[in-house]
């Protein structure tokens, strides 16, 4: 982590790709908490589902895309659950989340191994869904996004 008075980046915008609003919450909260620490401004959108995911990033430009593997087309009325029918969808967000600005660096979020993964373009780096490692993961993020903008 970095002094609060080195901070590398004047604003960074970031999305969160999650469809179970506790883990929504807790990824805004490690943002919040670790990210703050490198920029003076920081703005964070969400998305719950595939396709809200898919227009937010086709009109918007984000520096940083924490993106969930599994999750629903449409939104799910009962988003608190994590056993609502979800696809291996997010991953295929990369290809158009990369066309929109190759920089944006995606973090994705997932159980499975890169090798299970099975997609065909990955994620910059895969964090796990570990609340007691979480900002840990994201400040190891944000080290691995800064070596990537030097």
């Amino acid at each position: 982590m970095v002094n609060n008075e080195q901070k590398m980046f004047n604003e960074l915008k970031i999305l969160i790709v999650e469809d179970q609003i506790a883990w929504n919450n807790i990824f805004k909260e490690g943002i919040n908490s670790v990210i703050t620490q490198y920029c003076n401004l920081l703005s964070i959108e969400k998305a719950m589902c595939f396709n809200d995911a898919e227009k937010l990033v086709k009109y918007n430009g984000y520096d940083i895309i924490l993106l969930d593997h599994s999750m629903p087309y449409e939104p799910r009325p009962n988003a608190h659950f994590a056993f609502q029918v979800k696809y291996p969808l997010g991953y295929k967000l990369i290809p158009a989340i990369k066309k929109r600005n190759p920089s944006t660096f995606v973090i994705g979020v997932s159980s499975l191994k890169s090798e299970e993964l099975g997609i065909i373009q990955l994620p910059d780096m895969i964090i796990g869904k570990n609340s007691a490692q979480l900002e840990y993961d994201l400040d190891k993020a944000m080290q691995e996004y800064i070596k990537l903008r030097v």
